[in-house]
């Protein structure tokens, strides 16, 4: 699936012709890839300092929900 949309991505990129408007989107998907790198590098801080304060965070939902969030970009 992620192959398929991966290739999906692709063609349409590809169907691009104006070198501008390409370079532009290859600024916006490195500054995205940033971007997504520095939100986890947020959320596993985060996530550990909970789990890690000794706080009973596995009874209380909300925390249990940011230390167990899967932020859906696995690879």
């Amino acid at each position: 699936m992620l192959a398929l949309t991966n290739e999906a991505k692709t063609q349409k990129k590809e169907d691009i012709t104006d070198p501008k408007v390409r370079q532009q989107l290859d600024e916006l998907e490195d500054e995205m890839k940033i971007n997504r790198q520095r939100w986890r590098i947020m959320k596993g801080t985060v996530s550990a300092t909970i789990a890690g304060s000794g706080i009973d965070w596995a009874r209380d939902t909300k925390l249990l929900e940011i230390v167990l969030d899967n932020d859906g970009d696995e690879v």
